[in-house]
């Protein structure tokens, strides 16, 4: 089950800590947040999923999302976030 919409967690908001349960259950090395840009509810909840995976260990690697952006500078940090992730020095 996909975690409800922020705008949709209330009164008991129970989405950051199903995200973080995903990330354990699925043993991911990584976490990619995309957030559409203005979006209110998303961007206001980023900043508490943000700190609960950081606080379960998981590397995060923050992105923007508008309509208009192109893929190229996507594809290079996603790329350059798969590397760090596979480095030997990482972990």
């Amino acid at each position: 089950m996909s975690p409800p919409c922020p705008i949709k967690d209330f009164p008991v908001r129970k989405r950051t800590a199903h995200i973080v349960n995903l990330a354990k259950e699925w043993n991911v090395a990584g976490v990619i947040e995309i957030q559409q840009k203005f979006c209110d509810p998303h961007e206001l909840d980023k900043v508490a999923v943000s700190k609960a995976l950081e606080e379960a260990g998981f590397p995060i690697l923050n992105l923007e999302a508008d309509v208009i952006m192109p893929v190229g500078p996507f594809r290079i940090r996603v790329e350059a976030f798969l590397e760090i992730l596979s480095s030997d020095d990482f972990f």
